[in-house]
């Protein structure tokens, strides 16, 4: 399938074909007698978290929530960025968590206060992994998605010798839809930090990032 590029940098796989590739990802694990997540790691060359763990959860729900609608603060099948991560981290963790969706968009303090009280933990970017929250600054606010698949400096969990071209996630593009999409040097650029539900090596101290 061609990837047209769009002028923000967005990129997405599929993007009026999110519920058919939800559809197919289904088909395709269950011939092969995995799970959607497995077989995608598999296929793909990475390692899936754990099953049934709250990493895991929050990124099989992320993939089947590709194809929703835009909303802000989501209701009746659609999302916005905020409330397709805070979905996710409630479905992940099993217990409600806070709403942090503003009109004028999200600061920092209240992105970080978000991850501390879903129960993620700040992790290093280069450990990001599949089923981990990414966090960008934007000139409209804090924005975030799901990690779904290593690549490039997102990397780390792929055998010696293998390098994905880019990253992708999972994130609700304001007035189109819950896309997978490409990280790609766009995305790179604006990428601030990497929250987790694990915590390989030592957790970073959060530090607050200046205003410009």
């Amino acid at each position: 399938m061609a990837l047209a590029r769009h002028q923000d940098g967005l990129r997405p796989i599929g993007e009026a074909l999110g519920a058919v590739i939800v559809g197919l990802d289904r088909v395709v694990a269950k011939k092969a007698g995995k799970t959607v997540i497995q077989n995608l790691a598999d296929t793909q060359g990475w390692e899936a978290p754990e099953e049934g763990t709250e990493r895991y959860r929050m990124l099989d729900l992320a993939l089947a929530s590709r194809g929703m609608g835009y909303r802000f603060k989501g209701g009746e099948g659609a999302h916005d960025a905020w409330s397709l991560a805070r979905t996710c981290a409630a479905f992940g963790c099993e217990r409600d968590c806070i709403d942090v969706s503003r009109e004028d968009g999200v600061t920092e303090a209240e992105a970080r206060m978000a991850m501390t009280q879903w129960g993620l933990t700040e992790v290093r970017t280069r450990h990001a992994a599949p089923g981990d929250l990414l966090l960008f600054q934007t000139k409209d606010g804090f924005h975030v998605a799901i990690m779904s698949a290593p690549g490039g400096d997102l990397s780390w969990s792929l055998l010696p010798g293998r390098r994905l071209a880019e990253a992708r996630m999972i994130h609700a593009a304001p007035a189109k839809s819950v896309v997978e999409s490409w990280v790609g040097p766009f995305w790179m650029e604006q990428l601030v930090a990497a929250f987790s539900f694990d915590t390989p090596g030592a957790p970073l101290r959060a530090v607050m990032r200046r205003a410009a």
